[in-house]
């Protein structure tokens, strides 16, 4: 194989990065989950797009603490809970772009604080569920 970039690694004229080129269309991942992810199941007698379904999947996992699978509840345990939330958080309202610190003559909180209360509200949902069941 020819080599593609200089001694300084800069790109030698005429040479590409990507000798195949752009994949054709309709094979790229993206292309192939978007039209997956259209197709319609139909579960518990709700039909729903492939795409729904895994949002409402994820949905009822952070809020109700557990998944189901062939009408098993399965439970998260605290870990995956949290994983799961910053998950949702990280592509619904993007990752923040720095570390935000709160402060007021009275209070301080920090990101460490903020973990803190997420670790606090896991323990609460834990216990939530011990007392619903």
């Amino acid at each position: 194989m020819p080599a593609r970039k200089d001694s300084r690694g800069k790109w030698i004229k005429g040479q590409s990065g990507n000798p195949k080129g752009r994949p054709k269309e309709g094979e790229t991942l993206t292309e192939i989950l978007r039209e997956y992810g259209a197709e319609k199941i139909e579960l518990g007698g709700e039909t729903l797009s492939m795409k729904a379904h895994l949002a409402k999947t994820v949905y009822t996992a952070i809020a109700q603490g557990y998944r189901l699978v062939e009408g098993k509840k399965l439970p998260l345990n605290n870990a995956a809970w949290v994983k799961l939330l910053e998950w949702l958080y990280d592509r619904v309202d993007g990752r923040p772009t720095e570390n935000l610190q709160i402060s007021s003559p009275e209070v301080e909180v920090t990101s460490e604080d903020m973990a803190a209360a997420v670790e606090e509200l896991a323990e609460w949902r834990k216990h939530r569920a011990k007392t619903d069941s």
